[in-house]
């Protein structure tokens, strides 16, 4: 294989893979999630810190409950909905995500000696679910990364049983794709819409 060929597959994940969180009923093997985790660390880190965390949520867990109870909660909570049964559905909706995904992922960052290291902590971790997603792409999984109400429970680090100084980064929604992500149609503005060339 020369190297176009393998930039092409390259390039075939980057611009296939999709924020999809419409799974098919089917847990992910051990095996496979460990290849999938394993991509995460080599993801660029200044320093080798190696800074992100990630739990692992298992589907019919206490936390898994828990999370998802706390999610209907802040959903009811922060609604701008005024119709009370629209604004129960939705929080009901947004728990059964919780629920009924396959596999359920906290990802963090820890803090570093300065406000710069910190700050590259979170871009390498934010780097590594990326990672993750591109090898999850061959195999028809699809990660959808929420920074949304799975992120902002008060008492999340409490419940995770994590340090209150991690940063939080996301909750990976984990599955495989009922529909193959190269089928998944989005738009994207060319490169010469958004650079700068001096």
């Amino acid at each position: 294989m020369n190297s176009e060929e393998k930039a092409l597959i390259v390039q075939e994940a980057i611009e296939n893979r999709r924020t999809y969180r419409k799974f098919l009923d089917e847990k992910v093997p051990s095996k496979l999630m460990s290849t999938i985790l394993e991509s995460a660390k080599w993801s660029p880190n200044h320093r080798n810190t190696e800074p992100w965390r990630f739990i692992s949520i298992s589907k019919f867990s206490k936390k898994r409950i828990l999370i998802s109870d706390a999610v209907k909660k802040l959903s009811i909570e922060t609604s701008k909905n005024p119709n009370p049964k629209t604004k129960l559905n939705s929080a009901e909706k947004s728990k059964l995500e919780i629920l009924e995904s396959p596999e359920l992922i906290y990802a963090f960052s820890i803090p570093g000696n300065s406000n710069e290291i910190t700050q590259e902590n979170y871009a390498s971790t934010c780097i590594s679910i990326q990672n993750m997603a591109l090898v999850s792409y061959f195999f028809d999984i699809s990660i959808s990364w929420s920074t949304g109400k799975p992120t902002k429970i008060s008492n999340l680090n409490e419940i995770l049983e994590v340090p209150n100084e991690w940063n939080i980064v996301g909750a990976l929604y984990i599955g495989f794709s009922k529909k193959p992500m190269n089928q998944i149609n989005v738009s994207r503005e060319n490169h010469s819409e958004y650079t700068t060339w001096f």
